[in-house]
């Protein structure tokens, strides 16, 4: 949050647990580019167990 994220919703695909997506809502669009941008996040992901880079898509409501 500390990054300018306000919310997150984490979900897996039905058929394959493995597949996991995050909707999030940030306070701006540059919110999430500068924290995929930080230079210990990969590290730190593939601690956690994330295989392959993420797909990330920017997209507003309206």
């Amino acid at each position: 949050m500390l990054a300018g994220e306000l919310s997150a919703e984490v979900s897996t695909l039905a058929d394959d647990p493995n597949t996991v997506c995050i909707i999030s809502e940030w306070a701006s669009p540059d919110a999430p580019k500068a924290f995929f941008a930080r230079p210990d996040l990969e590290e730190t992901m593939r601690k956690d167990g994330v295989i392959g880079k993420p797909t990330m898509l920017i997209m507003s409501k309206k």
